[in-house]
Parts: structure tokens; sequence; C-alpha cells
């Protein structure tokens, strides 16, 4: 291509180098990173969330804003209908079991014991699980979904 440039992109140092020679692109690259990775934790904390009626799943919200130079990506669940989506986060003793076949809502204290369900991995800190599995591995694993959002946009090697 006329005018392009080539740029590799191996480590941290490369990403801030490559601010400076495609910032434009960068800043896309680094917003499409930070993107999938809220998306990628949502998906996975959708998977663990309790589910009773449904509700809580579908209160989820993934937004991304930017604060000035700062992209901040963001998951969260609850909104009106769901006030307690907090407390079934972080209450380790409260029953989460599946439903029953044919049942829309499980009883008071039917299930196997306190904690997650051990057959779908359903309850308390259904957020953090995923989000803590997602950033066990960083800045490596940020520095590598900007690789690959930047190839994406044509920069890159």
């Amino acid at each position: 291509m006329a005018g392009s440039k080539s740029v590799s992109l191996s480590g941290i140092e490369d990403i801030v180098a490559a601010f400076s020679s495609a910032p434009e692109q960068m800043r896309q690259a680094v917003n499409q990173a930070i993107t999938a990775a809220a998306t990628d934790v949502g998906l996975e904390a959708d998977q663990l969330v309790p589910e009773d009626t449904g509700a809580l799943r579908s209160s989820q919200n993934i937004g991304i804003r930017r604060k000035g130079e700062v992209i901040e990506g963001e998951v969260s669940y609850g909104d009106t209908a769901t006030p307690y989506a907090l407390v079934q986060h972080e209450r380790l003793d409260f029953w989460h079991p599946p439903k029953p076949p044919g049942k829309s809502v499980v009883g008071k204290r039917s299930g196997t014991g306190p904690g997650s369900d051990p057959s779908t991995g359903r309850g308390p800190k259904y957020l953090e699980r995923p989000f803590m599995e997602e950033t066990a591995n960083y800045p490596e694993k940020m520095a590598q979904r900007i690789r690959v959002h930047f190839r994406l946009l044509g920069r890159g090697k």
C-alpha cells in the first residue's frame, strides 16, 4: 500500500512506540482490545451468574468510556429490577442450586449446599472470577489483545 508503514509489535515497549508512529490506529486498537476484554469477562460471567428467573443475568451492562487519555471498560450487574446483584455476588453463604426441570423458580432451601452450584459453577463471585482470570497475566495479555487489533487495522506485520 502506498504511503503505509509496517510496524512489528513484540512487547510493551513496541506498543508504546507504535503510539508515536500511528497514534489514531493505536488508540482504535486499544479501544477494541479493552472492548474485547470486557466482552469476554461479561460472556464468562453470564455463565456463572446465579440464575433463578434470569433477571440478574439480563441486568448485565458492558460499558466502554474514555476519560481524557484513559479508556475504561466496565462490566456490571444490577438495575432497578435487580438491586440484589451486589448481595448475590458477595454472599458466599447463599444457596445457588440449579433450577429443577420444568420449574421457573427454585424453592427457598433446595439444592446441595451454600456457595456455587458444583454442576454449573453458578454462584457468588460470578463477576470477580472471570475478571481475575482475564487479568491474571496482565500486562502481557492486554498487550497481545492490542497487537491483534492493531494488526487487524492493517498497521502491523
